[in-house]
């Protein structure tokens, strides 16, 4: 994970917006944002976009690997998330993840929290 996705000024990998946008994150990917219906969405001012990429080690063979860019004028945020049988491959803390946020900033994160906020992912 980079500093990106996470701030390294408070406590590591507990920081309140990293877990929060991870959460929200894969609330909104689980309930709306299927990559098999279609791979680009607009919601709520943000560009939202589904590349399938390879999969990692250690998931069923099964399974496919998507990173999705959520993309405005405040942040650019990038989150990686594993299907398989329909649904978000378990745990979602470790194939549903926020892996990237731009700028690099704390106010970056907040933005990107306040939005998912918006749209009652969290």
């Amino acid at each position: 994970m980079t500093r990106a996705a996470r701030t390294e000024a408070c406590s590591g990998w507990w920081d309140e917006h990293y877990i929060a946008n991870c959460i929200g994150s894969q609330e909104l990917i689980r309930r709306y944002l299927s990559p098999f219906e279609t791979t680009t969405w607009e919601l709520a001012g943000v560009t939202i976009s589904a590349k399938k990429r390879g999969n990692r080690t250690g998931v069923p063979k099964s399974a496919s690997t998507w990173v999705y860019s959520f993309e405005c004028d405040e942040f650019s945020v990038t989150v990686r998330s594993v299907w398989n049988g329909g649904d978000l491959l378990g745990p979602l803390k470790t194939h549903t993840r926020v892996i990237k946020v731009m700028p690099d900033t704390e106010e970056a994160r907040h933005s990107y929290n306040a939005w998912l906020r918006s749209i009652a992912a969290i």
